[in-house]
């Protein structure tokens, strides 16, 4: 089993091509909702994620560091509803930054659009330290009015439109399988739970996360939708594998600068070796075979369509 952003990227055997798209993406938001599905299989005393699957690509736990220096707020770690508490504390104590520098592998969508509200209302400039994936991504990185990816960093989007998960999505198909694959990172009394004992809390719980994942789709597509909407950008940088038939180790991707640009992404300074970095490094996570960089020259039939172009070339730093 392979994870990235703390997402499960393994298919049940029998997961069809045509269905694996839509199976991804709501596994995707699905594992975004990761402390609220371990709230609701049992107490919150008895079941909690081993620490081993939360570090990935970015080492830590579920709370975020959060600190000053001069006119820059450092993020590190995952988004998540107490993350954007910190943040937004800090920032009321702190009126003059101006800068935020973040090191964040996602989380949670619903607290990092609000984030994203913020960057944008107050102009902060985003800097990218080491990794931006996923919710870092699509709403830290991408509606940042200026943006910049330090040396040996990378910001990697995903499958992650919100409004393209069909409202009618039948939970028990995302059972079938795959979620105990993500639950196996559970535990009761520090004893990692059987397959039959998932199966069984999930049964139990079934409904009511149903509805849980079906709120959030909605809550999250019209917030990401009303985000977008102000900034230009193509929001389709968010989910391209909707929109190019993208290889398997294109399913979460950067972009070249260019490319940025052309859907909108304009003020953004990346390293003059951006590309080849940014392989190196998931070469060194062991993610080169799920993530990669997509080339919009390779789909000439796709036709980037911001609101406004870009009016500065991409910057380039040594």
């Amino acid at each position: 089993m392979r994870v990235l952003d703390g997402h499960v990227h393994e298919f049940q055997a029998g997961t069809t091509p045509k269905n694996r798209t839509a199976h991804s993406r709501a596994l995707l938001y699905a594992a975004g909702l990761a402390a609220g599905i371990t709230s609701t299989l049992a107490p919150a005393n008895e079941l909690k994620p081993q620490a081993e699957h939360q570090q990935v690509l970015v080492g830590g736990n579920y709370d975020a560091q959060v600190r000053v220096e001069g006119d820059t707020l450092y993020y590190v770690d995952i988004i998540t509803v107490d993350g954007l508490s910190l943040f937004q504390k800090t920032l009321k104590t702190h009126p003059g930054v101006t800068t935020l520098q973040v090191r964040s592998r996602g989380g949670d969508a619903l607290p990092a659009i609000d984030m994203g509200e913020i960057v944008l209302r107050r102009k902060l400039t985003v800097v990218v330290d080491r990794v931006c994936n996923s919710a870092c991504a699509s709403y830290l990185f991408t509606p940042a009015p200026v943006r910049k990816v330090l040396p040996e960093s990378m910001v990697i989007w995903h499958n992650s439109c919100p409004q393209n998960v069909p409202n009618d999505i039948a939970f028990e198909r995302i059972l079938a399988g795959d979620i105990p694959n993500l639950t196996g990172a559970m535990t009761r009394n520090g004893a990692r739970l059987s397959s039959a004992e998932i199966e069984v809390e999930l049964q139990k719980q079934g409904p009511k996360l149903r509805e849980k994942l079906r709120r959030y789709y909605q809550t999250a597509a019209r917030q990401h939708k009303q985000l977008f909407s102000k900034t230009g950008i193509d929001e389709r940088i968010d989910c391209l594998v909707d929109y190019l038939p993208l290889p398997p180790q294109n399913q979460a991707y950067t972009l070249s600068g260019a490319d940025m640009a052309a859907l909108g992404v304009c003020n953004v300074e990346l390293p003059s070796d951006y590309e080849e970095g940014v392989k190196r490094l998931l070469t060194q996570e062991g993610l080169a075979d799920r993530a990669g960089v997509v080339r919009l020259a390779d789909y000439p039939e796709f036709k980037p369509a911001p609101q406004s172009a870009c009016s500065a070339e991409v910057k380039q730093s040594d």
